[in-house]
């Protein structure tokens, strides 16, 4: 396998965007930094990274993996996503959570929209979801997201 797909996810959206990616490209390897170690990165060619928004910023784990690979993360095609936070701030928060040249390096990134799963929310996450006008579960996931992100990294494989 060429892809990798490498991902926090505390909750589960971000894990399910990672999943419909990988069902649109058949081969790729998953990789929940959330359960998973770090993968072995030079058995692949394309990496695909992607995290929730917390706070304004990428997951303190993957900005963690993001920074101790760096110089390997810049010599694959390499592609981006974000879940979380509105559609016109996830830039403000790719930016603030990577260094220039792996912004630089990505071919590109991607909102992957939102989800709210109040069940597996604790109370903080909850007050800070109903302050911003959320006041129960919901799921917006952008399916033509998927398949803009699935065919750039396609498109580059060949």
């Amino acid at each position: 396998m060429d892809i990798l797909i490498v991902y926090y996810s505390k909750h589960g959206a971000t894990a399910k965007f990672a999943q419909m990616i990988a069902s649109r490209l058949k081969n790729a390897s998953l990789c929940n930094l959330r359960v998973e170690p770090e993968p072995i990165l030079t058995e692949y060619k394309q990496v695909v990274l992607g995290s929730s928004i917390y706070m304004g910023k990428f997951s303190k784990k993957i900005r963690k993996f993001i920074k101790s690979r760096e110089e390997e993360l810049l010599k694959k095609d390499l592609y981006l996503f974000a879940i979380g936070g509105l559609v016109d701030k996830y830039l403000d928060a790719v930016n603030h959570s990577l260094p220039a040249k792996l912004l630089d390096k990505a071919h590109l990134c991607v909102y992957g929209g939102y989800a709210y799963y109040f069940k597996k929310m604790n109370w903080i996450e909850k007050l800070v979801a109903k302050m911003t006008g959320v006041k129960k579960s919901i799921e917006s996931l952008r399916e033509e997201q998927v398949e803009v992100l699935a065919e750039a990294v396609l498109q580059e494989k060949n």
